[in-house]
């Protein structure tokens, strides 16, 4: 994978997993923030379970895929 071989290469202290390792990062007390650059369509999941896990989230646009599901994780953020 091209992305993870450069972010090894050039950021040592972050990590790059695919969706399917989500509950590993969210249980590591060592990650403090999640940068979700994964298919639209996964968005909302992984900001919310990311939120609830206590992480700073920073998600590429658009947020989800609908106006509710952009409202859920907004204020799931704030509270």
């Amino acid at each position: 994978n091209k992305a993870r071989e450069f972010v090894e290469s050039n950021l040592l202290e972050t990590k790059v997993v695919p969706p399917s390792e989500v509950e590993t990062v969210l249980n590591d007390p060592s990650v403090t923030a999640a940068v979700i650059t994964t298919p639209t369509h996964l968005h909302e999941d992984l900001v919310v379970s990311s939120l609830k896990a206590g992480k700073a989230v920073l998600c590429e646009k658009p947020v989800a895929t609908t106006m509710e599901a952009i409202e859920r994780c907004y204020l799931d953020a704030e509270s």
